[in-house]
C-alpha cells in the first residue's frame, strides 16, 4: 500500500475504510501490529514495515467442562 509521508497506522486504517476492505463494524474492533508488535493508531510507519490487521477472536474448548 502506498501512503504519503509521514504515514501512521491510522493512515493504513483510513485507506482500508476508503477501499471498503472490511465492514465498518469490524474496523472499530481491529487490533493492529507493526512488524509483529502491537501498535497504536499514532504509530509512525517506515517504508517496508509489515502492518497486520488482527480481527477480534473468541473461542475455547468445552472439553474441560468450562464454556458457555
Amino acid at each position: 500500500m502506498e501512503l504519503p509521508d509521514p504515514a501512521t497506522v491510522e493512515a493504513v486504517l483510513e485507506e482500508c475504510r476508503v477501499r471498503g476492505a472490511a465492514a465498518p463494524g469490524l474496523m472499530a474492533s481491529l487490533a493492529v501490529a507493526v512488524n509483529q508488535e502491537y501498535a497504536k493508531a499514532d504509530t509512525p510507519l517506515q517504508d517496508g514495515d509489515e502492518v497486520a490487521l488482527l480481527p477480534p477472536v473468541s473461542g475455547g474448548s468445552r472439553s474441560n467442562g468450562v464454556g458457555v
